[in-house]
C-alpha cells in the first residue's frame, strides 16, 4: 500500500499539468533566463517536504518575491535540452540570508542530485558552487528534460530572491564581472572615509563625521546585503540585522550633515520644526535598532524597518527642497547628489513589489543589473558630490574667516592710527607748549648753557616723536615727499647711506591708504637699521597706471624668508599689506633683503 501510494505521488509530482510556456528550452546559444513566467510555487508551513504537485500555482509575477512569509517556499520548474551535446547550467538564486535551502534535480521520477540544508551561515568553501549567493549545478544531455524542485525560507526580511537560469562558464564570468563593478564603489568609498576621519582628526570639523558616518553606514550596508559580513566578519558582525544598523548610521549622518552644511545659514527659527523632526527620527531609529539587539529579527520586524528607511528617503527629500527653497548655499549640489539615489531607490521598490512589470516597462532603457549596480553607484555619486560640497563649504568657511580677520586688523589698525594721531596732537599741543614756556623763561634769565641745550633738545626730540606718530607733510604734500622727508632724517643720524628714488608722476591715495603705506616703508626702514648690518639701502616708489610698486632694499646679511619666524615690525608689515590689499614679494640672501611691494589705486 505505501509502494502504490509513493508510485501515485511522483506521478502527480512528475506529470506537466498542462500550464502554458512552462518548459525553459535550452539551445545551442543558450546563455541565461531569468525564469519569468517558468517558476511555479507552493507554500509550506507544516511539514518541509516537498509539497504534491497539485499544491504548486504558476507564479506570474516578474519578479520572485513572495513579501514577509515564515513559510518555506518551494518552486520547480523544467528544462529541457535542443542541444545535441552536454550542457552544464547553474540556477543562481539571488538571495544571501536565506534558510533551509534543499535543491533537487528530477528525471522522470527519480532524483538525479541534491543538495540539502544549506544556509546563509554555511561557508563558501563549503557550497557546491563558490559563492555569496545560492547556486547549483545541473548537468543537461542532449533532449533531455529536467525538473528542478529547490526550497528557501527567508526569516530576516522580504522573501525577494531573483532566480536565474545560466550556462556554466556565462555565470562564473558575470559573477567576477558583477563582484568587480560591485567592489569598485564600495572601495573608493572606503578610501574616502579614511581620509575623512583623518580629516576629522586634524582639523575637528563636525561636518566632516556626519560626512564620515554617511559613508561608514553605506559601506556596512553593503557589505552585509551583499553578503560580505556574513562569510569573512566575525559571528557577532555576521546577522542580516546589521543592514538595518547601517543604514541608520548613514542616514543619520546624512541629515545631521544637512544641518550642519547646507542649511546651517538658516536661523533657529527657520530650522525649529525640521529640526525637531529630524532629530525625533534619529532618536527614533537608535531605540529601534537597540530594540532589534535585544529581541532578534524576523520578518514582522524588517517590515517596520523597511518603513522607517522609506521615511528616512522622504525626510532627505523635504530637506533637499527646503533648502532650495529658502537657496541656501549648496541646496542645488545637494540636490543633485541625492537624485541618483532617490531615483534607484524609487526603481528598486517598484520592481521588489511588482508595481509594473520590469521586464515590459523598464527593460527597454535599464536591464535589471543596472538597476542593481544603480543601488551601488548612486551613492558613490552622492558621496563625490556632497565631498565637492564640502570642499566648497570648508573653502567658503574660510574664507569668511579671513574676511573676519582682516576686518579685526582693520579696527585694529584703525584704533592705532586715532591713538597715534590723538597723542602727537596732544605732545605737540601740550608737552611741546610747556618746553617752549621753559624756554622763553630761561632765555630772559642767566641760565646754565647746557640746561638751555638739553630744553633745545627735549623740543626736537618731541617734534620727531610727533611727527613719526603722524607726518604733517604726509596729508599736507603726499607720499613722496614725507618719505623723502624721512630718509632724509635717518640719513642725519646714521651710517648708513640711503637713497630714494620716485618714478612717474604721484597719485595721491586716500588718507588710509597712504598712511598705510608709509608705515610699512617706515617699519622696513627701521629693521634695516636695527638689523640688517647694512652699508647701502634704497627705496624706490613707481607709479604705474594701475598700481603703486615700492621697493626697499638693503646689502645688509639678509633676515630669515620665513614668515613665522619674522618679528612683530615685519608681521605688521604682512598685516597692513593685506588691509591695502597689497601683494608683497621678497628676496633674501646673503647679500641682503630686497622686498617688492605691489599696491593697486583702487
Amino acid at each position: 500500500m505505501k509502494l502504490i501510494i509513493k508510485i501515485l505521488f511522483f506521478i502527480l509530482l512528475f506529470v506537466r499539468i498542462g500550464f502554458a510556456n512552462d518548459i525553459v528550452k535550452i539551445n545551442a546559444g543558450f546563455l541565461s533566463n531569468e525564469l519569468s513566467g517558468k517558476l511555479y510555487y507552493c507554500l509550506d508551513t507544516i511539514t518541509n517536504k516537498i509539497p504534491p504537485i497539485e499544491n504548486f500555482k504558476p507564479y506570474t509575477q516578474s519578479n520572485l518575491n513572495l513579501g514577509l512569509t515564515e513559510s518555506t517556499a518551494w518552486l520547480m520548474f523544467d528544462c529541457k535540452s535542443e542541444c545535441t551535446y552536454t550542457q552544464n547550467l547553474v540556477l543562481d538564486i539571488d538571495a544571501v540570508y536565506a534558510e533551509g535551502v534543499n535543491f533537487y534535480v528530477f528525471e522522470n521520477g527519480k532524483i538525479l542530485s541534491k543538495y540539502e540544508n544549506y544556509s546563509w551561515k554555511m561557508k563558501i568553501k563549503d557550497r557546491i558552487i563558490k559563492t555569496r549567493y545560492f547556486a547549483f549545478p545541473i548537468e543537461l544531455k542532449p533532449n533531455q528534460e529536467l525538473r528542478v524542485i529547490f526550497s528557501m525560507k527567508e526569516k530576516n526580511g522580504f522573501f525577494y530572491a531573483p532566480t536565474t537560469l545560466y550556462e556554466s562558464n556565462w555565470y562564473h564570468e558575470q559573477y567576477d564581472r558583477f563582484n568587480i563593478l560591485y567592489s569598485i564603489p564600495l572601495i573608493f568609498i572606503g578610501i574616502v572615509s579614511i581620509i575623512t576621519i583623518i580629516l576629522w582628526f586634524v582639523i575637528k570639523e563636525h561636518a566632516l563625521i556626519y560626512y564620515f558616518l554617511y559613508q561608514f553606514g553605506f559601506l556596512i550596508y553593503s557589505l552585509n546585503s551583499e553578503g560580505i559580513m556574513a562569510q569573512y566578519f566575525p559571528e557577532a558582525l555576521s546577522y542580516p540585522f546589521w543592514y538595518v544598523y547601517g543604514v541608520t548610521i548613514s542616514y543619520s549622518g546624512y541629515l545631521l550633515l544637512s544641518l550642519n552644511v547646507i542649511l546651517i545659514s538658516l536661523s533657529s527659527n527657520e530650522l525649529k520644526l525640521l529640526k525637531i523632526i529630524i532629530y525625533i527620527y534619529i532618536l527614533c531609529s537608535i531605540l529601534w535598532c537597540l530594540f532589534i539587539f535585544l529581541m532578534g529579527f524576523d520578518e514582522v520586524f524588517s517590515g517596520f524597518s523597511s518603513t522607517i528607511a522609506s521615511f528616512s528617503y522622504i525626510l532627505i527629500f523635504v530637506v533637499a527642497v527646503f533648502g532650495l527653497l529658502k537657496k541656501t548655499p549648496n541646496s542645488t549640489l545637494y540636490f543633485i547628489a541625492i537624485l541618483p539615489v532617490l531615483f534607484s531607490t524609487l526603481l528598486i521598490r517598484i520592481t521588489v513589489f511588482d508595481f509594473i512589470n520590469f521586464n515590459i516597462h523598464l527593460g527597454s532603457f535599464v536591464t535589471s543589473e543596472t538597476l542593481y549596480l544603480m543601488n551601488y553607484y548612486a551613492p558613490l555619486f552622492e558621496v563625490i558630490v556632497l565631498g565637492l560640497g564640502l570642499i566648497i563649504f570648508f573653502r567658503r568657511e574660510r574664507e569668511n574667516l579671513l574676511l573676519n580677520l582682516l576686518d579685526i586688523q582693520k579696527q585694529k589698525i584703525n584704533i592705532q592710527e586715532t591713538e597715534r594721531r590723538r597723542l602727537a596732537q596732544d605732545l605737540h599741543d601740550d608737552l611741546g607748549g610747556t618746553l617752549s614756556a621753559i624756554r622763553g623763561r630761561i632765555s630772559s634769565v642767566t641760565a646754565n648753557i647746557e640746561i638751555m641745550n638739553l630744553v633745545e633738545k627735549a623740543i626736537l626730540d618731541l617734534r620727531l616723536v610727533s611727527r613719526n606718530l603722524m607726518p604733517p607733510e604726509l596729508g599736507n604734500e603726499g607720499l613722496v615727499k614725507a618719505i623723502c622727508q624721512t630718509i632724509g632724517r635717518l640719513q642725519s643720524s646714521s651710517k648708513i647711506e640711503f637713497t630714494f628714488i620716485s618714478f612717474g608722476n604721484e597719485i595721491r591715495l586716500s588718507e588710509e591708504k597712504g598712511l598705510n603705506i608709509y608705515r610699512i616703508i617706515t617699519e622696513l626702514l627701521n629693521n634695516i637699521l636695527k638689523h640688517s648690518k647694512a652699508s647701502k639701502a634704497v627705496v624706490q616708489l613707481i607709479y604705474h597706471e594701475k598700481y603703486l610698486h615700492v621697493t626697499v632694499e638693503d646689502n645688509g646679511i639678509g633676515i630669515k624668508s620665513d614668515v613665522n619666524s619674522w618679528g612683530i615690525g615685519l608681521k605688521n608689515v604682512n598685516s597692513r599689506a593685506k588691509f591695502i590689499n597689497a601683494k608683497i614679494f621678497t628676496d633674501f640672501n646673503i647679500n641682503g633683503t630686497t622686498f617688492f611691494i605691489e599696491i593697486p589705486y583702487n
